[in-house]
């Protein structure tokens, strides 16, 4: 099985990936000294290793920040190239890539690669790069460094979903005739108070068949294990094709307080973007059904509580728990 981790200095594969950088990287380019620093602190860059039966065959490194509508692609190689070439890991690395650009509103990828490797030059051409430029001699003397770039397309496994991105979720007046169900799920601390506060009235989730549910009207118990809990009634729900332009049409500081008190501008929507993607499986949700912003405010608990019976009467398929759904931002 498949699967992809962020990695940083804390992770248990970060061992891999210095030995990569060290090993056929650093061939090529020279010391990768400064890379993996930056690989280790999680900072201007993200790292992603590829896992099959959990063990690690590969990486990619991109860079955070998109600019020009591009998304940089630092690194995609293969652990052990000879020995697993034709198992389609570098299609899935390129998969990954193409996922983490659709999530973060990118329109393109770009690379560039040694005219020292030829093979990762055809690998490139081959998934649809074109060469854009080239320079001599910019990392090593006598070598042409050859810049690259593709359109961003979302991968195949997600195409099927892609009509449910422009779907709107349907209209107070649909459910006209249906009564406000009542809802349970989960939420992290800083948020739960942040709502009981005042500040956070918008959540935003991936629009998944959980969060499809959600309509205006409906009554929501967001807690926090054991620890706190507030009673809201959802206001509006709004569905956007993409992260960013969820985060572009609301107001951040509804969404993510304490980083709006921290933070402006453009900085600002790069720590939230960064915020959503980095919990495990959102960029997949996101990039497959789109985005959620629920708009809530706090009520009365015992208002709550009646919308709770009144569920219960009315049977089970109008009340719904999403404690299962967990998330760790």
């Amino acid at each position: 099985m498949k699967s992809f981790i962020n990695v940083d200095k804390n992770s248990v594969v970060f061992r891999d990936v210095v030995q990569i950088m060290e090993g056929k990287i650093a061939k090529i380019y020279g010391s990768q000294e400064k890379a993996i620093d930056l690989i280790g602190k999680s900072e201007d860059r993200v790292c992603e290793v590829m896992l099959d039966d959990g063990e690690p065959v590969g990486i990619l490194v991109y860079k955070r920040i998109i600019k020009n509508k591009s998304l940089v692609l630092k690194t995609l190689t293969l652990k052990s190239p000879k020995q697993d070439s034709g198992k389609g890991y570098g299609k899935r690395l390129l998969d990954q890539t193409m996922l983490a650009a659709y999530s973060r509103g990118a329109e393109k990828i770009s690379v560039s690669v040694s005219d020292e490797v030829p093979e990762a030059l055809a690998f490139f051409k081959k998934q649809g790069f074109s060469e854009v430029r080239s320079i001599k001699d910019k990392y090593n003397k006598g070598s042409t460094e050859i810049y690259l770039e593709a359109t961003v397309t979302l991968p195949y496994e997600y195409k099927k979903h892609t009509e449910r991105l422009a779907q709107p979720v349907r209209s107070s007046n649909f459910f006209a005739n249906v009564r406000p169900a009542h809802h349970t799920c989960t939420l992290k601390l800083q948020y739960v108070n942040e709502m009981l506060e005042g500040t956070k009235t918008i959540e935003g989730r991936p629009c998944t068949k959980m969060f499809e549910r959600y309509r205006e009207g409906d009554t929501v118990n967001f807690f926090a294990g054991n620890h706190g809990s507030v009673c809201v009634k959802i206001t509006s729900v709004n569905k956007y094709a993409t992260l960013d332009e969820m985060l572009q049409k609301n107001d951040i500081s509804k969404l993510l307080p304490s980083e709006a008190r921290r933070y402006s501008g453009n900085k600002l929507f790069s720590i939230a973007k960064q915020a959503y993607l980095s919990i495990p499986g959102y960029e997949e949700k996101i990039a497959a059904n789109g985005m959620l912003a629920i708009k809530v405010k706090v009520i009365d608990k015992q208002e709550t509580l009646q919308s709770a019976s009144s569920s219960k009467k009315r049977g089970r398929d109008n009340q719904y728990d999403d404690s299962s759904y967990k998330r760790s931002r």
